[in-house]
């Protein structure tokens, strides 16, 4: 064999034995076991939290970026807790909002005439009037603050004052006229100012021509300037024609009936106003700021004019309800006992002689 023929197989052997090692060598590297430092028994190998592991691939989501949390406004926070009632927590709502706003800004304005709706709530008049002559202070130009004005004086009892704080109201905001009309009617009413009156009468008469309350409005303005017999004649002409009118209407009609001593028909009406504000007719807080008690007090006038024992008997209890003075109350109690009837005496003739 030659020497090159020789050479050839040893290289075929040699690039044999090669492959086998390299072969050896990578399924060693595949078998091999982990040293004993890196392995981890089996028994402390936690298992995987199964019923927290998602069992569908989730889509990535947006971070939304970090927006300021806004400040609670303290006057929302107060309106919320009207809303439940909740007073303390509104009155506390409230003072923050004072603290925090300047005195000499028009929001303080703001922040005063809604403290003063507040404590008017709650019915400490003194409290609202105190916080409502703050808002003028620096929201004098604000209509609706003079309004609150009108409102609260008109419930401490100065109708005078209020009705000069509404009329203000409606001069700086007309379109405000039909918002505090009622409460302008209320203070001219309890001061029984029939020039006011009237023209308030007209004016709703003017806005409101088809409306029968009308007839209310011009009649009680004609009572309070004297007026009655106008205002009765009035009254009638709408009360024949729609005998279904409204409650406060047979009111006023009672109380002609009552200036005229026409107690029966008196009764029979204000019965009338009556039956109707027990069915839910409140147009009676027109005329009265306590329908009720205003009620009672007409009826047991009324049957008390009747002068019948019968009627002094129901008149009583009416006139006690209605807070009418001791001495009506005295008149009731004492027709309650007629006068007996005065019959001459005459004595049994005293025999002194002998009959014949």
């Amino acid at each position: 064999m030659s020497k090159k023929r020789r050479a050839s197989r040893l290289l075929l052997l040699g690039l044999f034995l090669l492959s086998i090692s390299v072969t050896l060598l990578v399924l060693s590297a595949t078998y091999e076991t982990p040293s004993a430092a890196l392995q981890i028994p089996v028994a402390a190998q936690p298992s995987p939290p199964w019923e927290i592991l998602p069992t569908r691939a989730i889509a990535p989501a947006e971070t939304p970026a970090p927006t300021a949390t806004p400040e609670a406004d303290p006057l929302g926070v107060m309106r919320l807790a009207l809303a439940h009632d909740a007073f303390e927590v509104a009155e506390a709502a409230w003072e923050e909002a004072r603290r925090v706003t300047p005195e000499d800004s028009l929001q303080h304005g703001r922040v005063m005439r809604e403290g003063a709706r507040l404590a008017l709530l709650r019915g400490d008049l003194d409290a609202a009037e105190a916080r409502i002559w703050g808002a003028v202070r620096t929201s004098a130009k604000e209509a609706e603050t003079w309004a609150l004005v009108g409102v609260i004086l008109a419930q401490q009892g100065n109708p005078k004052i209020a009705e000069s704080a509404l009329r203000i109201a409606e001069t700086l905001d007309p379109g405000l006229a039909p918002d505090v009309f009622a409460d302008r009617w209320r203070a001219a009413r309890q001061t029984r100012d029939g020039d006011v009156m009237s023209a308030l009468a007209q004016t709703y008469s003017s806005h409101e021509p088809d409306n029968p309350l009308g007839f209310y409005y011009r009649a009680a303005a004609m009572f309070a300037s004297g007026q009655a017999e106008g205002a009765f004649s009035h009254l009638l002409i709408q009360l024949r024609a729609e005998p279904d009118s409204a409650a406060v209407l047979w009111y006023a009609l009672g109380e002609a009936y009552l200036m005229q001593r026409a107690y029966n028909e008196a009764l029979i009406v204000f019965t009338v106003a009556q039956n109707l504000f027990n069915t839910g007719d409140l147009s009676l807080y027109l005329a009265s700021d306590d329908p009720q008690r205003d009620l009672d007090m007409y009826r047991g006038r009324a049957l008390l004019g009747i002068n019948d024992p019968q009627h002094c008997a129901q008149a009583e209890p009416l006139l006690r309800r209605g807070g009418a003075p001791a001495d009506v109350i005295a008149r009731a109690s004492l027709c309650q006992t007629p006068t007996p009837t005065l019959t001459p005496w005459i004595p049994a003739q005293i025999i002194t002689y002998p009959p014949r």
